[in-house]
Parts: structure tokens; C-alpha cells; sequence
């Protein structure tokens, strides 16, 4: 028997593997972690085993998914798996794989199992075949009746959404008046909030008369919100959920915590500010702090404790792991600014453009290979021309070159900034934004260590307004920093 693979999901390969385990005789069965992609999903179990006689050895089973259909998973693949076994301490570990493992992959398991205390199977392709071929019900559950399951359960899925979205504007609501707005009769709503409901996602008073749902609200506490982020943060919702009085209510110093806590890591105060304004605008990266693969940095961290290293090293090597942990946020941040409903959610909290810049350098020991790197701005400024992705605006209001200098300082582009203010000094023609031009293009300069050119933009601005304030003050700064480099020349 023949499996075609594509016609199930990863998540149906994940309860393929649960089935099959529950049809052997494993009991306990229990999920470790959430599943999607390559990275699969972990199931813990126990089996009697014959020891003596009547006897029964309880033996226990770390078991991994993995759905792989283009290519069979390589040592390196498994390199994570085996290492979060190694954490977890099972009797046996199995590896349930929808692919043949190669020659060399086999051998790399068996003496991988010379170091290890517990017992390492694979259950591959063929091993499905033949279970299958034996269970046909369970054959056609998952194999002849896809079109039909993927008819049905996105249809519910989407009505739940629908649903959890009219709630997120934290108000009380009664069924009727969430069936009018979400266009679906009492009698399919009906049965979603009282899952919702046992979930602990949403609580529902009852009408004495009729006990028919009254008025129904989401809870706020960590693990509804975790549910209900579950739902909706890979979903065409994502956007509009993150901007929702629910999510910034419930986005805050706790969830950060928590998600810390869940990656074992010890981050700085300034970290955790930006964590909160990651998660805030980016539904990918709070997806991916709430619910991806945490195993590397448990298994880096009880490794660490281990370690009989100073405490200055320790520090060093937990500052890695929050290192790893910042990019892998930047990755999936960088996914949600290219989608253009994100640029909704920047403009709630005035963000106008950010900076990208991403190296890589490799070289052999005879020579240089590659060096590369790039920087790209994106400016998200309105104005009246279209703005491309990755370049400066070009603006057609002189008045926002202004603007867009600003942006580029609070940036680090110093030299980007002034060639923005020498476009508005050009431009403008209102002498108390030109004043501003021109003291903040000072402002560059002095920051450059160009002193005197700095104060030649400073007299600029003071010629429009000699009580201008900020331009005196920035002056009198250029001064001290002439005066203190020329100290240091004659000692």
C-alpha cells in the first residue's frame, strides 16, 4: 500500500501517529508542545512490558512526528530531537517519520545509541504501509476522506474566529446580538462559545428564563489569551486583533514574562521593552514567542546549569541565548512588515519607518569568499506620491523632508538625515519649519564631530530667530566640544 503523503496535513500526521499508538496498547498519552511545519510534535506514553511471569514493566515513550515527504530528515535534522530527548530521560526513544531513513542516517542512530541510556526505534514509511494496510477504517479516515474533512473544519474554525473577533472590543454581548453581527444563526453559535467556555476563553452568564447565553465577554487571565492568540494570530484576523482593546489590555509586562520564562532566558530591562513593542505589532513574532519549538533553549539552559563554569561566563552564555532568541523574533518581524496591513498597526503607535541591515561574511583559509552586506529603509511617511518599500520617500510636500530627517536620526543615518533638511532648506518656505531645518541639520553635524559646519547651521537658525532657544544650546555644546578636543591635543 502506497501513501500519498500530500493528503494530509502535518497536523493530521501528528494524530495518525496518536491513533496508532492508542490501537497498540501505549496508555498516558500525552501531547508535549504544539505541532506545524517540519519541526513536528512530541508525544509522551507508557507501555507494559512483559518482565516475569505475570509481571509488567511500565516503560516510558518519548515519541517525535515528523512529516517529511520531499526529502528524509538527515542526522542534523534529528540532531534537536535527540537532544531534547536527552532532557526528557524516556526508556525508549521513537521516531515516527513519514520517510526512509537513508543507510548513513541509520548508521549515525546506531552509534548515536552506544551513548545514550535510553533505547532509540524508528517507525518509517514502510512501517505505516503496513500498519495501514491492516487498519483500513484508519486508511480511510486519514487518506480517502480528505476532501471531505477540509470541507467541513475550516468552514467551523472560521465561524469560532468570527466569533472571538466580535469580542475582542472587550464588551459584553448576548448571542442574539453576536449572531447579527457575525451574519450566523444562534443555533451554530450556540455551540462554539460553549466550547469557548470550556476552554476558559470566554464566560457567559445565562438568562434565568431560558438559560439561553445572556451576555458573553473574553477573559483576560494568560492562558485565554494564549488560547484565543492560538486562533487567531496565523489568521487573515492577525492585524486587526493586534490592535483590538483585548490584546493591548492583555499584551503586557506579565506576557513578557511568561514568554521569557517559557524560553528559559534571563534578558536585561531594555530587552523586555522591546520584546513588548515587538509582540505588539507583529502577529508572526508573538506567534512565534507563544508557541514555537522552546526545546533549544531548555536544553541550552539545563546544559548551562550543569556546567561548572564562572558566573561571568554563565552571563555571557545566557546572553546568547537571548542573542538567538532577538533574531529569530527580527525574522518573523520582517515577514509582517512586508504584509500591507501592517502598516495599520505601525501607524496606532506612529512608527514611520524602521532599518534592516543584514551581513554575512565567509572566507577559507587560502582566501575571501564573500562579503556582503545590506542595508534597506523603509519609510512608511505618508505624502502625496507613492511610496516604494525599501527606498526613501521622495516626498512631493517639502514640509515632510522635515519629518523624514527626524525619522533618519532617530535611526543612526545621520548622513541620510542631512541630505533630507538640505532638501527642506531648499523647499520650505515657512520660516519656523526652516529654523527647525536648519538647527537639526546642525544637530547631524555636531553628532558627526563636524563642529563648525554645525554652527554655521546653528547662525542659520538663529538669523531667523535669535531667541531660538534649542539653537543657542546646541551652539554653545559645538563650543564645549571644540574647547575639550583642543584640551586633550595639548596634554
Amino acid at each position: 500500500m502506497k501513501l500519498d503523503w500530500d493528503k494530509i496535513t502535518d497536523q493530521d500526521f501528528e494524530e495518525l501517529c496518536y491513533e496508532i499508538l492508542s490501537i497498540e496498547g501505549f496508555v498516558n498519552i500525552k501531547w508535549l508542545g504544539r505541532g506545524g511545519g517540519d519541526r513536528g510534535r512530541d508525544i509522551l506514553c507508557s507501555k507494559a512490558e512483559p518482565a516475569l511471569g505475570n509481571l509488567r514493566l511500565q516503560t516510558t515513550y518519548l515519541v517525535q512526528c515528523k512529516k517529511w515527504v520531499a526529502r528524509p530528515p538527515t542526522p542534523s535534522d534529528l540532531n534537536n530531537a535527540i537532544a531534547w530527548a536527552d532532557a526528557q530521560n524516556p526508556h525508549v526513544f521513537l521516531i515516527m517519520v513519514s520517510h526512509t531513513l537513508s543507510a548513513d542516517t541509520h548508521d549515525w542512530v546506531s552509534q548515536i545509541q552506544k551513548k545514550k541510556p535510553y533505547q532509540i526505534l524508528t517507525f518509517e514509511e514502510k512501517d505505516f504501509e503496513l500498519f495501514l494496510e491492516k487498519n483500513l477504517d484508519l486508511h480511510k479516515k486519514y487518506f480517502e476522506r480528505k476532501e471531505n474533512r477540509a470541507f467541513f473544519e475550516p468552514k467551523k474554525n472560521e465561524i469560532q474566529n468570527s466569533v472571538i473577533m466580535c469580542l475582542v472590543d472587550k464588551s459584553e454581548k448576548g448571542i442574539e446580538r453576536i449572531s447579527k453581527e457575525i451574519g450566523q444563526p444562534v443555533s451554530k453559535i450556540e455551540p462554539i462559545l460553549a466550547v469557548l467556555q470550556s476552554k476558559g476563553a470566554v464566560t457567559c452568564s445565562k438568562d434565568k428564563k431560558n438559560q439561553r447565553m445572556k451576555a458573553c465577554s473574553l477573559n483576560s487571565n494568560l492562558a485565554a489569551f494564549k488560547y484565543i492568540a492560538s486562533n487567531l494570530l496565523l489568521t487573515n484576523h492577525r492585524f486587526v486583533f493586534l490592535l483590538s482593546p483585548y490584546a493591548k489590555e492583555t499584551v503586557n509586562k506579565d506576557l513578557v514574562e511568561s514568554i521569557l520564562s517559557r524560553h528559559f532566558l534571563q534578558a536585561p530591562e531594555q530587552f523586555k521593552e522591546d520584546l513588548m513593542k515587538i509582540i505588539r505589532i507583529s502577529p508572526t513574532a508573538l506567534h512565534h514567542s507563544l508557541f514555537s519549538d522552546n526545546r533549544q533553549y531548555q536544553t541550552g539552559y539545563l546544559h548551562l546549569q550543569r556546567l561548572k563554569v564562572t558566573e561571568e561566563i554563565r552571563r555571557k552564555w545566557a546572553s546568547l541565548y537571548v542573542d538567538s532568541f532577538k533574531l529569530d523574533l527580527v525574522e518573523r518581524m520582517l515577514v509582517d512588515l512586508r504584509h500591507p496591513d501592517c502598516k495599520r498597526t505601525l501607524g496606532q503607535y506612529s512608527i514611520e519607518g524602521f532599518k534592516v541591515s543584514i551581513g554575512i561574511r565567509m572566507a577559507s583559509i587560502e582566501e575571501r569568499i564573500l562579503d556582503l552586506n545590506s542595508e534597506s529603509l523603509l519609510m512608511l511617511v505618508k505624502a502625496k506620491g507613492d511610496i516604494q518599500a525599501g527606498s526613501l520617500v521622495s516626498a512631493t510636500e517639502p514640509d515632510l523632508f522635515i519629518r523624514v530627517g527626524t525619522i533618519l536620526i532617530n535611526l543612526g543615518l545621520l548622513e541620510q538625515a542631512i541630505s533630507q533638511y538640505d532638501l527642506a532648506i531648499q523647499q520650505v518656505k515657512d520660516r519656523e519649519k526652516l529654523k527647525i531645518a536648519w538647527n537639526n541639520k546642525g544637530v547631524c553635524l555636531m553628532r558627526l564631530q563636524r563642529c563648525p559646519e554645525a554652527i554655521s547651521c546653528f547662525d542659520e537658525a538663529l538669523k531667523i530667530d535669535p531667541n531660538f532657544e534649542e539653537a543657542q544650546g546646541n551652539k554653545q555644546k559645538c563650543f564645549n566640544l571644540i574647547k575639550s578636543k583642543s584640551e586633550v591635543q595639548v596634554e
